[in-house]
């Protein structure tokens, strides 16, 4: 019975000792497990840190795309800007001030004295006004002979300003005479505006006559096998060298 007794003492030890170790077992195993899953939550972390890094990149790169696409438009739409005013300024340019049609119905006096062209009268007509600019006129009537009077015409339109022969009547002075007698008028636009525009935009029109004159300046360099005379530079510039 002693024997048996001890037997069963011996049974009881190997039980717990295997209880022991399947807890230790079970402890390792929860914290391999665990750090398992430690690993894997750190790669995904990383992997979205990394990836919100590469889209941050993506999109920064992209804003930069467009911002550089924007600041391009927005280039092209101010050049077009500016070369749509300058267009403008040009018309203008060709437009009378009220000054510059005092001046230029007092020089039909003298140019027709140059031509012998013979004045019998000469006055101002009563303006039309229209929506920005109005219509001024002169009311004339000469004497000469048919050539003298072309040579007059060809010289009063050599000013720089647009203007228009209108109702010319031409009839011979009388039977037996080689002289014609003409009965006109000629109108302009005038802008009473002009001067102050100009005052205003003069450094911007002047700078961009410059870079106009300077491309056609070029471009007369590569006409005629790539060669062109001083004197046609010279009388270029001369023609567009003129202030307003």
């Amino acid at each position: 019975m002693l024997g048996l007794g001890k037997k069963e003492n011996n049974n009881f030890s190997k039980d717990a000792t295997l209880v022991d170790q399947s807890k230790k077992i079970t402890l390792g195993v929860a914290i391999l497990i665990l750090a398992i899953i430690i690993i894997l939550g750190l790669e995904v972390y990383t992997s979205s840190k990394l990836s919100s890094q590469k889209n941050s990149i993506s999109m920064g790169e992209n804003s930069k795309n467009q911002s550089n696409e924007i600041m391009l438009r927005l280039g092209a739409i101010g050049s077009q800007s500016k070369q749509a005013e300058y267009k403008y300024l040009k018309y203008l340019s060709n437009v009378m001030s009220p000054t510059d049609f005092q001046n230029f119905k007092n020089s039909i006096s003298g140019i027709a004295t140059k031509n012998n062209v013979m004045i019998n009268f000469l006055t101002e007509g009563k303006p039309v006004n229209l929506k920005t600019y109005q219509i001024n006129s002169v009311n004339y009537e000469a004497i000469s002979k048919y050539t003298n009077y072309i040579n007059f015409k060809k010289d009063i339109s050599n000013i720089e300003f647009k203007f228009n022969f209108e109702e010319e009547a031409i009839v011979r002075e009388n039977p037996s005479s080689s002289n014609i007698k003409i009965n006109g008028i000629i109108s302009a636009i005038v802008f009473d505006k002009k001067e102050e525009v100009f005052t205003k935009k003069k450094n911007f029109f002047n700078k961009m006559k410059l870079a106009e004159e300077k491309k056609l300046l070029i471009k007369m360099d590569t006409n005629k096998d790539g060669k062109v005379s001083e004197e046609e530079k010279k009388a270029y510039q001369i023609k567009n060298g003129k202030k307003r």
